[in-house]
């Protein structure tokens, strides 16, 4: 018998276990070294990146020093401390320095401390806390004894990856050699220049009906809706005025208006007109803005309910005007007596200004209550409030001014080259009436009849506020006058509004007894209106820094700004509560609280460091 075999090709053949084991052993080396590689490139990667943001912080804070004024930087605070984070501020001998003994950066430089240097705070970037001090110390002075400061940002940081404290510093120079004045500044630091700030106009005020003990809440017997809030506004206006480095005026006037909340809002009137100006290099040059209130349409806002309703409509034909202008003559920058003032000596050399007025018109603003009940009240009109329009424009102005003024700046010659920040409103209000009667209204015995003085009466409302720093500065004034009636129960305690004229001192404050006012319908049945609260007067608020001048603006206003304030916003503020009252049940109850606003005026000057 005959065998036959079967021949292998070595093509057939595999790997042997341990030419196996021998391949992994080799690959896994190659993959930890890789791994080794990868890991070592992530560290350092993140290390490169901690690095980068610590040397962004470092340019940041140099920019934000040489971005500031140069008094800003180099003008010391006595009163200042440095931070205690600011490790690098050390104290010796009664003075502080700018110490290090960083590789590379070893430092002992007379440290000047302020608002900006001396100063340090952390900031966080991808969960790493990075410390970044700011410090401006002497230089040393120039070979024409010049002083220059030293600019210093240093960047302190630790984290996982970190393998200790790490540390990045930046340096700079802030040199002026005229000081303010010059134009050689290396590197350029901000430009430093005298400072001016005015603004002036009326704090808003106006008269509210809502729920006598939260506000948020429903009225009640006027709900139906879920009313919450009635209100009717005064109109008002304002200008601000800003040159510091670059200029920037802008202006505003509103109409009156009422608005409504019940549910949803509601309002009318309130139209606004504004203007807006600046120098910055980035806009439109020699800007100049004039814009008025078009189109005052006013209709009634009501609140429904289960007792009636709540009706205010305010005036019907307000008109505000508002304009600014980089470049100001007198059509822009108008005065408070109406009349256009010199900004500049000529037509070449203007100043900004911004200004404003409105001239309350139409019929006299209301509030007032119609009830809604069986007993035949449906077709009265109960009044609440009444206002009427003021017969003078409320004007204000904020101008930067450097030439002669017959109303602003008139102290020692008036203003000059220097220039005067000037801020200047004034108002006037009509008739206002709280809690009239109707005809036929049973009423307390030496209460007024209906068109008398109702619960609380103010006649002749009028106010000027005056702030003016710089050359030719006067003393800020705030004047008052008109006259307030307050029912006390018996007859009215007559109050003069100018004794409250006055900045500081003590507000007058007057209470309201409980007072019934009884409406009969048709049909016999009464509907009484009980109401109380109080009435005050307050005395406008006065800053004015520093308490004492010398005449000599660099002296005055060089190392402290000199400050003019009044704010005299809330000059009669009422606060009543009223309960409506049928067949020996309360139907209803609401608040009325009335501000009548006031105005504020500001100006503030400094000195350019070597003016």
């Amino acid at each position: 018998m005959r065998c036959i075999g079967r021949v292998r090709s070595r093509v057939d053949e595999g790997f042997s276990l341990i030419e196996v084991i021998v391949a992994m052993v080799i690959i896994a080396a190659v993959m930890a070294t890789l791994a080794g590689i990868v890991v070592s490139s992530l560290t350092t990667i993140t290390q490169a990146r901690q690095r980068q943001t610590a040397t962004a912080l470092a340019t940041q804070a140099i920019e934000r020093l040489r971005a500031l004024p140069y008094d800003t930087i180099s003008l010391a605070n006595a009163s200042a401390t440095p931070d205690a984070t600011a490790t690098y501020a050390v104290l010796d001998g009664g003075l502080y320095y700018l110490r290090t003994a960083l590789p590379n950066l070893a430092l002992e430089e007379r440290l000047i401390v302020n608002g900006v240097s001396g100063r340090a705070s952390d900031q966080t970037v991808d969960e790493v806390t990075y410390r970044v001090h700011s410090y401006v110390s002497l230089a040393p002075l120039t070979a024409g004894g010049q002083q220059a400061f030293n600019l210093t940002a240093i960047v302190v940081y630790t984290s996982t990856v970190s393998r200790g404290e790490r540390i990045t510093a930046q340096r700079s120079v802030a040199f002026s050699p005229s000081g303010c004045l010059s134009t050689a500044q290396n590197p350029f630091t901000a430009p430093c220049q005298s400072y001016f700030t005015a603004n002036a106009g009326q704090a808003l005020g106006g008269i509210t009906i809502s729920n006598p003990l939260d506000s948020t809440l429903p009225i009640l017997g006027f709900d139906a809706a879920g009313g919450t809030l009635l209100e009717l506004g005064l109109a008002g206006n304002s200008a601000t005025l800003l040159v510091e480095q670059t200029a920037s005026g802008n202006s505003g006037a509103v109409t009156s208006g009422a608005r409504q909340v019940a549910g949803t809002q509601s309002s009318t009137g309130s139209v606004t007109a504004s203007a807006a100006v600046d120098s910055d290099p980035s806009s439109t040059p020699d800007q100049a803005a004039v814009n008025t209130t078009t189109g005052q349409t006013s209709s009634p806002r009501i609140l429904m309910g289960t007792a009636g309703s709540l009706v205010a409509t305010p005036n019907t034909a307000d008109s505000g005007r508002s304009a600014a202008a980089v470049f100001a003559d007198g059509s822009y920058c108008v005065g408070v007596s109406g009349t256009g003032l010199a900004t500049g000596p000529d037509a070449s050399h203007l100043r900004p200004c911004a200004s404003s007025h409105v001239q309350p018109a139409g019929s006299i603003a209301t509030m007032s209550f119609l009830p809604d009940s069986p007993g035949g009240f449906s077709s009265m009109t109960i009044p609440l409030v009444t206002s009427a329009a003021a017969s003078t424009a409320a004007r204000a102005v904020a101008a930067l001014l450097a030439a002669p003024n017959t109303e602003a700046c008139t102290s020692s010659g008036g203003s000059g080259t220097v220039g005067c920040a000037y801020g200047a409103a004034i108002r006037s209000l009509g008739t206002v009436r709280i809690a009239d009667s109707t005809a036929g209204a049973i009423l307390p015995a030496g209460f007024d009849g209906p068109g008398g003085r109702g619960l609380v009466q103010v006649t002749g409302l009028a106010e000027t506020v005056r702030t003016e720093e710089g050359q030719g500065a006067r003393i800020p004034q705030y004047t008052r006058a008109g006259s307030l009636q307050v029912w006390n129960g018996t007859g009215y305690t007559p109050v003069n509004l100018a004794d409250y004229a006055t900045p500081g001192g003590v507000s007058g404050s007057w209470t309201i007894p409980p007072t019934d006012i009884v409406y009969v319908a048709p049909s016999s049945m009464q509907l009484t209106i009980r109401y109380e609260g109080t009435v005050t007067v307050t005395r406008p608020q006065q800053t004015y820094t520093p308490a004492t001048r010398t005449g000599n603006l660099v002296a005055d206003c060089k190392a402290q700004s000199c400050v003019s304030q009044l704010n005299g916003g809330g000059s009669v503020i009422m606060n009543l509560s009223a309960g409506v009252i049928e067949g020996g049940t309360e139907i209803a109850r609401f608040g009325i609280a009335a501000n009548l606003g006031g105005l504020i005026g500001q100006a503030t000057y400094r000195a350019a460091v070597d003016a």
